[in-house]
């Protein structure tokens, strides 16, 4: 084997252990903030479905992804407040946070459109938000496969009140191995508590 061929499979190599690693990223700012912070929310992820139609706000309240959403809240919620006893910060409940959004008249659709940060993060009197981002090629109901096809997760922390981007997890999971809300939040959450970022 020449030392061309040798370099070749060796960055082949690097490259196969880097796609394959999770992407995790912290901001300056996580340190400093993170001594002040006192109480986080977890936020239904933005869903997104290959195979559905993206809802408009009249309907978004019925769309079955939206359904998905809040079950993927529910668990990771109840999973992070679990271990809230080795964080730093308490964690509002799934079910608190959908009241006190629904009290503030902030729906799923405004989370991610015109209402972003601030404005769940004042209703929520939370200093941070953790929010997720997720692509599916189709429903996370444990019913259908769909062969070599991946979810695609990211999770992100922001400070509320500045909606500064101070932590985020980033990777790909196998579609049918995690295609039902259950599976995937306690994937996510066996991804990220170890370096959840308020952990003591």
């Amino acid at each position: 084997m020449n030392h061309f061929t040798r370099l070749t499979l060796l960055f082949l190599a690097i490259g196969v252990l880097t796609g394959c690693s999770d992407k995790f990223y912290e901001a300056d700012e996580l340190e400093p903030m993170q001594r002040k912070h006192g109480k986080i929310a977890i936020l239904p992820p933005d869903l997104k479905i290959a195979s559905q139609k993206k809802p408009s706000p009249s309907t978004a309240m019925g769309s079955g992804k939206i359904k998905y959403a809040y079950e993927i809240q529910e668990v990771l919620s109840e999973k992070l407040r679990g271990e809230s006893a080795n964080y730093s910060v308490s964690i509002i409940s799934a079910k608190q946070t959908q009241n006190m959004l629904q009290s503030a008249n902030i729906s799923y659709y405004d989370l991610y459109t015109v209402k972003k940060i601030i404005e769940p993060g004042n209703a929520l009197h939370a200093d941070g938000l953790l929010k997720g981002e997720i692509k599916a090629p189709k429903p996370l109901d444990g019913q259908h496969q769909a062969e070599n096809k991946e979810i695609e997760v990211k999770i992100t922390l922001y400070e509320a009140n500045s909606e500064t981007l101070l932590w985020s997890y980033e990777d790909k999971y196998e579609y049918n191995k995690y295609n039902d809300t259950k599976k995937l939040a306690e994937k996510i959450f066996d991804e990220i508590e170890g370096k959840f970022p308020y952990k003591n």
